[in-house]
């Protein structure tokens, strides 16, 4: 279990590719017995209403499309049952993009994954500096992805 954002922007982006890497000691709670199906629904669902699903550099999600963007503080593999929302996103087949910041270079940089694209899609570096980090989270995402709704 991870203990706080920092550690989880020190991960790969390559480490979202599977969600069991994800799992909480809160996914166990009797409390949370339920919660498994409706994350997964909602990542699936959200895949599947959003053009791309965001994984921010402290692994929180947002999803995004022209004229719409949805936002959320879950942080992936800190809040309970996000590794069942995680799959249900990649389950979906959106693109995911997901921002690692550096800490000994000046900028941030993003990897888009999925698996319902061509492997030259997969693991793809997109995003190098600040300014376009700022572009993409003003919904003006990089043309270049391929759409989930195409």
């Amino acid at each position: 279990m991870f203990t706080g954002y920092n550690e989880l922007n020190e991960l790969s982006p390559m480490v979202f590719c599977d969600p069991i890497n994800f799992q909480t000691e809160f996914d166990t709670m009797p409390c949370n017995k339920d919660l498994h199906d409706r994350q997964y629904q909602l990542g699936l669902q959200t895949g599947r209403d959003y053009e791309v699903i965001i994984i921010s550099a402290y692994s929180t999600w947002s999803a995004q499309s022209p004229h719409r963007f949805c936002t959320s503080c879950e942080g992936i593999g800190y809040h309970a049952c996000t590794a069942d929302l995680l799959r249900g996103f990649i389950d979906s087949g959106a693109p995911i993009v997901v921002y690692r910041g550096h800490d000994t270079k000046p900028f941030i940089t993003a990897s888009i994954i999925s698996k319902a694209y061509p492997p030259e899609w997969f693991m793809r570096e997109i995003v190098t500096d600040h300014v376009t980090l700022w572009s993409m989270g003003s919904g003006h995402y990089p043309k270049n992805l391929p759409s989930n709704n195409q």
